[in-house]
Order: structure tokens, then C-alpha cells, then sequence
């Protein structure tokens, strides 16, 4: 069985944003999704768990991508270029990665959807995410205050990406002009990467923040 259509990208663009209260960390460490470390050719692929049965396991080719609880992704993890077959709930996924890509691979409650990053190459720049993987339609990323909007409205299974300047701000996820889930203080550092993650678990939208990084064993 094939995987969903992979999600949709909102157009980058910078600007700056109103310093905030400091909260949440999202560091640009030597593991972190920019650096030179990274070769321009690698596959890197993580896990995120969005609302699965229960923990989640994916073994892609010789790496184990884990993601325990909802809200959680593994690092990303470099692959080879291959067509792979994954395992879940029973069922089959294939999986066809292109060369110097970046892959998000999303375990919901029915299966599988893979989404293909924007590399993360601004080093004097943050790189905020927006993944929309709830089920009642389209969400965008705000201020939290809901003044600003950083990723226009995408809709259910859509993911969009920003660069903004290395500032704390508070987040929140928005339907209809109404906050979904909790909102999100985080500190963003230059050269970092995160991602506001959107589910509806139980019948209740909850938003999540993912650092990522990258894990080269």
C-alpha cells in the first residue's frame, strides 16, 4: 500500500517578531537540523507520533525510529536510498525517498502519512514548523495572541514551515479564528529547528512542540 500524498509547504518567508516571555527551549545543538555536518546528499527520517494506538516503532532498513507517546517524534536518522517497506497496524507502507531529503513520518491512529521537510540551511535563522494533523479541517499557526499569522491555513494533513529570527514567542494553533489545543511558549535559537504539532486526541485538539535533531548512528 502506497503512503498518503506528502504535505503540503507554506511559503517561507522572515520578519520580526515581538519578544516575549522566555519559556520553552528550542536550541541549535550538534545534533540540530542545520549544520555542515549534514551532507547535502543524506536522507534523514524520524517518527512522530500523532495520537497512534500506543508507543510507535518503525524499522526503516537498519534504523529503529521510536516515538513513545503522542507528541513525540524520534531524531531524524540517516537511511539509504532504497524502497522500503514499512510495518504498521498490521499493514504494509512503501516508501521511496529521494536523495538530500528530509522525511517527517507521521503515525496516526489509522496509518501512515509521510511528509517531505524543507531543509533547515539559515544559520542566523529559527525554522518553525506547523503540522496540521488533526481531523476537523484547516488550522494555520499564530501568535498566540492571534495577531500574527506564521503559517497561512493548511488543511487536515497539510504541514507548513516559516523562518523567523532567533526570539521568544508565544504560538498557539488556530481553527475558525479559535484557539485549538493550548498555546506554546518556546525560545528559538539561531541555526534551530521546531515544529507545532496539531492533534485531536479523544475529541480535544492538543498541540505539541517537537525539537528536531539529527542522529547519526
Amino acid at each position: 500500500m502506497k503512503p498518503a500524498a506528502i504535505g503540503l509547504h507554506a511559503k517561507t518567508f522572515a520578519f520580526m517578531l515581538v519578544l516575549l516571555a522566555a519559556g520553552l527551549p528550542c536550541f541549535a545543538q550538534a545534533g540540530s537540523l542545520y549544520g555542515a555536518s549534514v551532507e547535502e546528499s543524506a536522507i534523514l527520517v524520524r517518527v512522530l507520533n500523532a495520537g497512534a494506538p500506543g508507543p510507535v516503532t518503525l524499522q526503516v532498513g537498519a534504523q529503529k525510529l521510536v516515538a513513545q507517546a503522542a507528541g513525540q517524534a524520534s531524531p531524524y536518522r540517516p537511511i539509504a536510498a532504497d524502497i522500503y517497506m514499512l510495518g504498521y497496524l498490521g499493514k504494509s507502507w512503501e516508501f521511496l525517498p529521494d536523495t538530500g531529503s528530509y522525511y517527517t513520518i507521521v503515525a496516526g491512529p489509522a496509518g501512515l502519512t509521510f511528509f517531505k521537510d524543507v531543509r533547515h540551511g539559515d544559520a542566523t535563522r529559527a525554522q518553525l514548523y506547523f503540522y496540521n494533523l488533526g481531523s476537523s479541517g484547516t488550522a494555520e499557526l499564530r501568535t498566540a495572541d492571534g495577531s500574527i499569522t506564521l503559517v497561512a491555513a493548511l488543511p487536515a494533513g497539510g504541514s507548513g514551515q516559516v523562518a523567523v529570527n532567533p526570539v521568544s514567542v508565544n504560538v498557539a494553533a488556530f481553527r475558525s479564528g479559535t484557539k485549538a489545543g493550548d498555546a506554546i511558549t518556546l525560545r528559538l535559537a539561531r541555526g534551530s529547528s521546531c515544529a507545532i504539532v496539531l492533534v485531536d486526541l479523544a475529541g480535544s485538539p492538543r498541540a505539541f512542540l517537537v525539537e528536531a535533531s539529527v542522529a547519526k548512528d
